[in-house]
Protein backbone atom coordinates (compact mmCIF):
# COMPACT_ATOMS: atom_id res chain seq x y z
CA UNK A 1 0.00 0.00 0.00
CA UNK A 2 1.53 3.35 -1.32
CA UNK A 3 1.49 6.04 1.33
CA UNK A 4 0.69 8.95 0.51
CA UNK A 5 2.01 12.23 2.13
CA UNK A 6 0.29 15.94 1.86
CA UNK A 7 2.65 18.07 0.81
CA UNK A 8 2.87 21.38 2.78
CA UNK A 9 3.05 21.88 6.95
CA UNK A 10 1.61 18.31 7.77
CA UNK A 11 2.34 18.61 11.31
CA UNK A 12 0.25 21.28 13.69
CA UNK A 13 2.44 21.41 15.80
CA UNK A 14 5.14 22.58 13.44
CA UNK A 15 5.14 26.79 13.16
CA UNK A 16 4.61 27.49 9.04
CA UNK A 17 7.78 28.64 7.14
CA UNK A 18 7.58 32.03 6.76
CA UNK A 19 7.45 34.53 3.98
CA UNK A 20 9.11 37.49 3.58
CA UNK A 21 6.55 40.67 3.45
CA UNK A 22 6.81 43.12 0.81
CA UNK A 23 5.67 46.04 3.19
CA UNK A 24 9.06 46.62 4.92
CA UNK A 25 9.31 50.36 5.90
CA UNK A 26 11.70 52.41 3.24
CA UNK A 27 15.13 53.50 4.93
CA UNK A 28 16.89 56.46 4.23
CA UNK A 29 19.15 54.72 2.89
CA UNK A 30 16.53 53.59 0.44
CA UNK A 31 15.18 56.96 -0.32
CA UNK A 32 18.88 58.35 -1.24
CA UNK A 33 19.71 55.64 -3.66
CA UNK A 34 16.33 56.21 -5.14
CA UNK A 35 16.68 60.24 -5.29
CA UNK A 36 20.20 59.69 -6.66
CA UNK A 37 19.10 57.32 -9.14
CA UNK A 38 16.54 59.78 -10.25
CA UNK A 39 19.13 62.64 -10.52
CA UNK A 40 20.99 60.45 -12.82
CA UNK A 41 18.44 59.87 -14.92
CA UNK A 42 17.11 63.47 -15.08
CA UNK A 43 20.59 64.78 -15.75
CA UNK A 44 21.24 61.84 -19.16
CA UNK A 45 17.71 62.68 -20.40
CA UNK A 46 17.47 66.36 -19.62
CA UNK A 47 20.16 67.68 -22.03
CA UNK A 48 18.69 65.23 -24.93
CA UNK A 49 15.10 67.18 -23.70
CA UNK A 50 16.85 70.20 -24.29
CA UNK A 51 18.46 69.12 -27.51
CA UNK A 52 14.98 67.47 -28.83
CA UNK A 53 13.38 71.10 -28.30
CA UNK A 54 15.91 73.33 -30.34
CA UNK A 55 15.74 70.52 -32.87
CA UNK A 56 11.69 70.80 -33.06
CA UNK A 57 12.18 75.06 -32.74
CA UNK A 58 14.97 75.16 -35.42
CA UNK A 59 12.76 73.09 -37.95
CA UNK A 60 9.78 75.63 -37.27
CA UNK A 61 12.34 78.55 -37.79
CA UNK A 62 13.54 77.01 -41.25
CA UNK A 63 9.53 76.51 -41.87
CA UNK A 64 9.14 80.43 -41.42
CA UNK A 65 12.06 81.35 -44.03
CA UNK A 66 11.11 78.53 -46.42
CA UNK A 67 7.60 80.52 -46.25
CA UNK A 68 9.55 84.01 -46.66
CA UNK A 69 11.46 82.49 -49.80
CA UNK A 70 8.16 81.05 -51.70
CA UNK A 71 6.32 84.53 -50.53
CA UNK A 72 9.36 86.63 -52.47
CA UNK A 73 9.07 83.86 -54.90
CA UNK A 74 5.30 84.17 -56.08
CA UNK A 75 6.06 88.37 -55.74
CA UNK A 76 9.17 88.18 -58.18
CA UNK A 77 7.13 85.31 -60.48
CA UNK A 78 4.24 87.74 -60.94
CA UNK A 79 5.91 90.82 -61.17
CA UNK A 80 5.61 92.50 -64.58
CA UNK A 81 9.74 92.62 -64.52
CA UNK A 82 10.42 89.98 -62.55
CA UNK A 83 11.58 91.83 -60.02
CA UNK A 84 12.42 91.44 -56.25
CA UNK A 85 10.86 93.70 -53.79
CA UNK A 86 12.34 97.01 -52.83
CA UNK A 87 14.51 96.54 -49.60
CA UNK A 88 13.74 99.67 -48.07
CA UNK A 89 11.61 102.36 -50.23
CA UNK A 90 11.64 106.36 -49.78
CA UNK A 91 8.43 107.59 -51.04
CA UNK A 92 9.18 110.61 -53.63
CA UNK A 93 5.57 111.43 -54.04
CA UNK A 94 5.34 112.96 -50.29
CA UNK A 95 9.21 113.21 -49.80
CA UNK A 96 8.89 110.98 -46.24
CA UNK A 97 9.71 107.32 -45.36
CA UNK A 98 8.16 104.71 -47.22
CA UNK A 99 7.45 101.19 -46.80
CA UNK A 100 9.72 98.14 -46.44
CA UNK A 101 9.91 95.02 -48.61
CA UNK A 102 7.48 93.10 -45.98
CA UNK A 103 4.38 95.24 -47.09
CA UNK A 104 5.14 93.61 -50.62
CA UNK A 105 5.60 89.77 -49.91
CA UNK A 106 3.09 89.38 -46.51
CA UNK A 107 0.40 89.23 -48.96
CA UNK A 108 1.90 86.02 -50.62
CA UNK A 109 2.47 84.70 -47.76
CA UNK A 110 -0.95 84.61 -45.98
CA UNK A 111 -4.22 85.80 -48.35
CA UNK A 112 -5.90 87.27 -45.67
CA UNK A 113 -3.07 89.53 -44.72
CA UNK A 114 -4.45 93.02 -43.52
CA UNK A 115 -1.42 94.66 -44.85
CA UNK A 116 -3.65 94.46 -48.21
CA UNK A 117 -5.25 97.13 -46.94
CA UNK A 118 -2.26 99.15 -46.24
CA UNK A 119 -2.43 103.16 -47.22
CA UNK A 120 1.08 103.96 -48.96
CA UNK A 121 -0.18 107.00 -50.31
CA UNK A 122 0.40 108.98 -47.23
CA UNK A 123 3.43 110.31 -45.47
CA UNK A 124 5.35 108.22 -43.44
CA UNK A 125 3.11 105.52 -44.15
CA UNK A 126 5.69 102.79 -42.68
CA UNK A 127 6.33 105.38 -39.95
CA UNK A 128 4.14 106.14 -36.70
CA UNK A 129 6.29 108.81 -34.69
CA UNK A 130 2.53 110.95 -36.33
CA UNK A 131 -0.03 108.10 -35.44
CA UNK A 132 -3.17 110.65 -35.53
CA UNK A 133 -2.06 111.32 -39.69
CA UNK A 134 -0.78 107.87 -39.97
CA UNK A 135 -4.40 105.21 -40.18
CA UNK A 136 -1.47 102.48 -41.30
CA UNK A 137 -0.98 101.80 -37.50
CA UNK A 138 -4.73 100.35 -36.88
CA UNK A 139 -3.36 97.20 -39.02
CA UNK A 140 0.23 97.39 -37.39
CA UNK A 141 -0.57 97.36 -33.78
CA UNK A 142 -1.03 94.41 -32.46
CA UNK A 143 -0.50 92.77 -35.55
CA UNK A 144 1.12 89.15 -34.16
CA UNK A 145 2.00 86.46 -37.37
CA UNK A 146 4.39 83.68 -36.09
CA UNK A 147 6.47 84.27 -39.83
CA UNK A 148 7.97 86.67 -37.90
CA UNK A 149 9.32 85.05 -35.04
CA UNK A 150 11.89 82.57 -34.11
CA UNK A 151 11.05 80.35 -31.52
CA UNK A 152 14.40 80.02 -30.16
CA UNK A 153 14.52 83.82 -29.60
CA UNK A 154 13.99 85.88 -26.38
CA UNK A 155 13.45 88.92 -27.97
CA UNK A 156 10.04 91.34 -27.63
CA UNK A 157 7.93 90.75 -30.22
CA UNK A 158 6.58 94.06 -30.11
CA UNK A 159 7.95 97.52 -29.80
CA UNK A 160 5.82 100.09 -27.97
CA UNK A 161 5.53 102.87 -31.01
CA UNK A 162 4.40 105.75 -28.26
CA UNK A 163 8.34 105.62 -27.00
CA UNK A 164 9.35 107.16 -29.99
CA UNK A 165 6.83 109.70 -29.91
CA UNK A 166 7.12 113.19 -29.57
CA UNK A 167 5.22 114.18 -26.10
CA UNK A 168 2.62 116.20 -28.33
CA UNK A 169 1.70 113.20 -30.29
CA UNK A 170 1.63 111.00 -27.09
CA UNK A 171 -0.77 112.77 -25.88
CA UNK A 172 -2.85 113.23 -29.27
CA UNK A 173 -3.66 109.24 -28.98
CA UNK A 174 -5.83 110.88 -25.90
CA UNK A 175 -5.48 107.61 -23.73
CA UNK A 176 -5.81 105.00 -26.55
CA UNK A 177 -3.52 101.86 -25.71
CA UNK A 178 -1.39 100.38 -28.05
CA UNK A 179 -0.42 96.94 -27.85
CA UNK A 180 2.71 97.69 -30.00
CA UNK A 181 3.94 97.31 -33.81
CA UNK A 182 5.85 94.01 -34.78
CA UNK A 183 9.94 93.54 -34.64
CA UNK A 184 10.54 90.73 -36.82
CA UNK A 185 13.76 88.50 -36.01
CA UNK A 186 14.49 88.07 -40.10
CA UNK A 187 16.44 90.91 -42.11
CA UNK A 188 16.79 91.54 -45.89
CA UNK A 189 20.53 91.83 -47.21
CA UNK A 190 21.26 95.00 -48.88
CA UNK A 191 24.69 93.82 -49.94
CA UNK A 192 28.36 93.73 -47.99
CA UNK A 193 30.60 95.99 -46.83
CA UNK A 194 32.92 95.76 -48.12
CA UNK A 195 31.65 95.05 -51.58
CA UNK A 196 31.94 91.87 -52.51
CA UNK A 197 32.54 92.54 -56.05
CA UNK A 198 36.19 94.35 -55.30
CA UNK A 199 37.05 92.27 -52.02
CA UNK A 200 40.05 90.46 -52.07
CA UNK A 201 39.96 87.62 -49.84
CA UNK A 202 43.51 87.12 -49.53
CA UNK A 203 44.60 90.14 -49.26
CA UNK A 204 41.52 91.28 -47.02
CA UNK A 205 41.57 94.34 -48.61
CA UNK A 206 38.09 96.05 -50.66
CA UNK A 207 38.22 97.55 -53.88
CA UNK A 208 35.38 99.67 -54.16
CA UNK A 209 32.66 98.99 -56.97
CA UNK A 210 30.65 101.79 -56.64
CA UNK A 211 27.90 100.60 -54.85
CA UNK A 212 29.02 101.40 -51.09
CA UNK A 213 28.17 104.89 -48.80
CA UNK A 214 31.16 106.07 -47.44
CA UNK A 215 31.27 105.05 -43.78
CA UNK A 216 28.89 107.57 -41.87
CA UNK A 217 28.30 107.56 -38.28
CA UNK A 218 25.38 104.88 -38.97
CA UNK A 219 27.91 102.59 -41.10
CA UNK A 220 28.60 101.65 -44.63
CA UNK A 221 25.54 101.13 -46.45
CA UNK A 222 25.89 98.71 -49.78
CA UNK A 223 23.89 97.97 -52.82
CA UNK A 224 25.33 94.60 -53.83
CA UNK A 225 22.69 92.11 -52.24
CA UNK A 226 19.37 91.36 -53.58
CA UNK A 227 17.66 93.87 -51.55
CA UNK A 228 19.14 97.01 -51.81
CA UNK A 229 17.58 100.34 -50.65
CA UNK A 230 15.49 102.37 -53.06
CA UNK A 231 15.98 99.84 -56.15
CA UNK A 232 13.76 96.96 -57.11
CA UNK A 233 16.04 94.33 -58.72
CA UNK A 234 15.29 91.98 -62.12
CA UNK A 235 15.85 88.28 -61.86
CA UNK A 236 18.97 89.16 -64.51
CA UNK A 237 21.05 91.07 -61.66
CA UNK A 238 21.25 87.80 -59.62
CA UNK A 239 24.48 86.69 -61.90
CA UNK A 240 25.77 84.24 -59.20
CA UNK A 241 24.31 80.76 -59.00
CA UNK A 242 20.88 81.41 -56.67
CA UNK A 243 21.93 78.38 -54.29
CA UNK A 244 24.65 80.69 -53.37
CA UNK A 245 23.48 84.15 -52.59
CA UNK A 246 21.91 84.64 -49.29
CA UNK A 247 18.82 86.96 -49.83
CA UNK A 248 17.36 86.75 -45.76
CA UNK A 249 18.79 86.05 -42.33
CA UNK A 250 18.16 86.01 -38.79
CA UNK A 251 18.66 88.80 -36.19
CA UNK A 252 16.78 86.67 -33.20
CA UNK A 253 19.07 87.56 -30.35
CA UNK A 254 20.60 90.14 -28.02
CA UNK A 255 24.11 91.53 -28.16
CA UNK A 256 25.80 91.74 -24.62
CA UNK A 257 27.73 94.51 -23.46
CA UNK A 258 29.90 92.11 -21.19
CA UNK A 259 31.40 95.02 -19.37
CA UNK A 260 28.95 96.00 -17.13
CA UNK A 261 28.01 93.44 -14.20
CA UNK A 262 25.23 92.37 -15.26
CA UNK A 263 25.92 92.09 -18.67
CA UNK A 264 23.47 94.23 -20.33
CA UNK A 265 21.54 92.95 -23.26
CA UNK A 266 21.01 94.96 -26.52
CA UNK A 267 18.35 94.60 -29.60
CA UNK A 268 20.07 95.17 -32.50
CA UNK A 269 17.04 93.87 -35.04
CA UNK A 270 17.06 96.06 -38.24
CA UNK A 271 13.60 96.93 -37.82
CA UNK A 272 14.21 97.85 -34.03
CA UNK A 273 12.22 100.35 -33.00
CA UNK A 274 10.14 101.24 -35.99
CA UNK A 275 9.06 97.95 -36.60
CA UNK A 276 8.64 95.85 -39.76
CA UNK A 277 7.07 98.26 -41.72
CA UNK A 278 9.58 100.58 -42.20
CA UNK A 279 11.43 101.45 -45.07
CA UNK A 280 13.69 104.74 -45.29
CA UNK A 281 14.00 108.38 -45.50
CA UNK A 282 16.90 108.53 -47.43
CA UNK A 283 16.47 109.16 -50.96
CA UNK A 284 18.96 106.88 -51.91
CA UNK A 285 19.47 105.36 -55.37
CA UNK A 286 22.49 103.02 -56.04
CA UNK A 287 24.75 104.28 -53.35
CA UNK A 288 28.54 105.60 -54.21
CA UNK A 289 31.36 106.65 -52.44
CA UNK A 290 30.66 110.56 -53.44
CA UNK A 291 31.05 113.59 -51.70
CA UNK A 292 28.60 116.23 -49.86
CA UNK A 293 25.30 114.56 -50.87
CA UNK A 294 22.73 111.90 -49.35
CA UNK A 295 23.56 108.64 -51.69
CA UNK A 296 27.52 109.39 -50.48
CA UNK A 297 27.35 109.67 -46.75
CA UNK A 298 24.31 107.39 -46.20
CA UNK A 299 23.68 109.83 -43.33
CA UNK A 300 20.04 108.35 -43.29
CA UNK A 301 18.79 104.77 -42.06
CA UNK A 302 17.23 101.87 -43.17
CA UNK A 303 15.07 99.53 -41.27
CA UNK A 304 14.28 96.07 -42.17
CA UNK A 305 17.76 95.18 -44.10
CA UNK A 306 21.01 95.62 -43.66
CA UNK A 307 24.95 95.50 -45.13
CA UNK A 308 27.11 92.41 -43.78
CA UNK A 309 30.31 93.97 -42.49
CA UNK A 310 31.04 91.51 -39.41
CA UNK A 311 30.89 87.65 -38.74
CA UNK A 312 28.23 85.79 -37.89
CA UNK A 313 27.04 86.09 -34.38
CA UNK A 314 29.00 89.13 -33.72
CA UNK A 315 28.64 90.32 -30.48
CA UNK A 316 31.79 92.38 -29.03
CA UNK A 317 30.03 95.61 -30.11
CA UNK A 318 31.63 98.49 -28.29
CA UNK A 319 33.40 101.22 -30.29
CA UNK A 320 32.11 99.42 -33.72
CA UNK A 321 31.04 101.55 -36.70
CA UNK A 322 27.82 100.98 -38.58
CA UNK A 323 26.35 99.53 -34.74
CA UNK A 324 23.53 101.31 -33.80
CA UNK A 325 21.65 99.72 -30.59
CA UNK A 326 18.59 100.57 -28.84
CA UNK A 327 19.52 102.66 -25.47
CA UNK A 328 19.59 99.63 -22.52
CA UNK A 329 16.79 99.41 -19.94
CA UNK A 330 17.15 101.64 -16.69
CA UNK A 331 18.96 100.04 -13.65
CA UNK A 332 16.88 99.67 -9.98
CA UNK A 333 18.40 102.59 -7.73
CA UNK A 334 19.54 100.05 -5.37
CA UNK A 335 19.15 95.62 -5.35
CA UNK A 336 15.89 94.85 -4.50
CA UNK A 337 14.22 97.88 -6.17
CA UNK A 338 11.92 97.87 -9.13
CA UNK A 339 13.24 98.57 -12.65
CA UNK A 340 12.11 102.25 -13.46
CA UNK A 341 9.65 102.81 -16.45
CA UNK A 342 11.34 102.71 -19.67
CA UNK A 343 11.83 105.95 -20.89
CA UNK A 344 10.55 107.55 -24.13
CA UNK A 345 13.08 107.58 -27.25
CA UNK A 346 14.53 110.31 -28.55
CA UNK A 347 13.49 109.37 -32.35
CA UNK A 348 16.05 110.77 -33.96
CA UNK A 349 19.05 109.38 -32.17
CA UNK A 350 17.63 105.33 -32.28
CA UNK A 351 17.25 103.04 -34.89
CA UNK A 352 19.78 100.60 -36.80
CA UNK A 353 22.92 101.11 -37.86
CA UNK A 354 23.76 99.68 -41.69
CA UNK A 355 25.96 97.06 -39.91
CA UNK A 356 23.97 95.74 -37.62
CA UNK A 357 25.07 92.02 -37.47
CA UNK A 358 23.49 88.66 -38.20
CA UNK A 359 22.65 86.48 -35.08
CA UNK A 360 20.83 83.84 -33.86
CA UNK A 361 18.49 82.38 -30.78
CA UNK A 362 20.17 79.11 -31.83
CA UNK A 363 23.55 77.30 -30.78
CA UNK A 364 26.48 78.01 -32.87
CA UNK A 365 25.32 79.60 -36.14
CA UNK A 366 22.78 81.59 -38.09
CA UNK A 367 19.70 80.64 -40.43
CA UNK A 368 19.86 81.98 -43.70
CA UNK A 369 17.38 81.89 -46.36
CA UNK A 370 19.08 81.64 -50.55
CA UNK A 371 17.94 83.30 -53.61
CA UNK A 372 16.83 79.67 -54.29
CA UNK A 373 14.53 79.64 -51.38
CA UNK A 374 16.77 77.08 -49.65
CA UNK A 375 17.02 77.86 -45.85
CA UNK A 376 20.36 76.34 -44.55
CA UNK A 377 22.59 76.85 -41.06
CA UNK A 378 25.73 78.76 -41.53
CA UNK A 379 28.73 78.16 -38.26
CA UNK A 380 29.48 81.52 -36.80
CA UNK A 381 32.72 80.32 -37.66
CA UNK A 382 32.47 80.46 -41.36
CA UNK A 383 35.29 82.82 -42.41
CA UNK A 384 33.96 86.88 -43.12
CA UNK A 385 35.42 86.65 -46.71
CA UNK A 386 33.19 83.60 -47.32
CA UNK A 387 30.08 85.24 -45.51
CA UNK A 388 30.65 88.66 -47.81
CA UNK A 389 30.71 86.54 -50.78
CA UNK A 390 27.70 85.18 -50.08
CA UNK A 391 25.67 88.32 -49.85
CA UNK A 392 27.00 89.97 -53.16
CA UNK A 393 24.92 89.09 -56.11
CA UNK A 394 26.78 89.05 -58.93
CA UNK A 395 31.28 88.68 -57.58
CA UNK A 396 30.90 85.46 -59.94
CA UNK A 397 32.71 83.71 -57.13
CA UNK A 398 30.28 80.58 -56.37
CA UNK A 399 31.46 79.44 -53.01
CA UNK A 400 30.74 76.16 -51.64
CA UNK A 401 28.36 76.22 -48.68
CA UNK A 402 29.95 74.82 -45.68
Amino acid sequence: MVEVRQLGNSDPRRPARRRYSLRRGVTLRDTIIGFTAVLILGALIFPLFLKLRERARRMECQANMRNIGAAIGKYQTLSTRRAYPVGAAYSAASASAGGSWWLDILPYADTESPVKKWNREIADNGDFTLPTANNNLQIADGLQLSIFYCPSSELPLFADPARYMSEANRRALSGRELKGVPIPMYVAIAGSAPDGMGYDQQAKKDFPSGRNTRDSKYGILSASGVFPPNSQLEQAALVDQKSRIIMVAEQSDYVRYTELDPAELYDVRSAWPRGAFMGTRGNYTVPKPAAGDVNGTGTERCWNITSVRYPLNFRDIKGKPGIVTDPPPPRPAKEGDEPPPLPPYDHAKFGPGHNNPLLSGHPEGVQVLMADESVHFLNEKLDLGILIKMCTRDDKVDVNLP
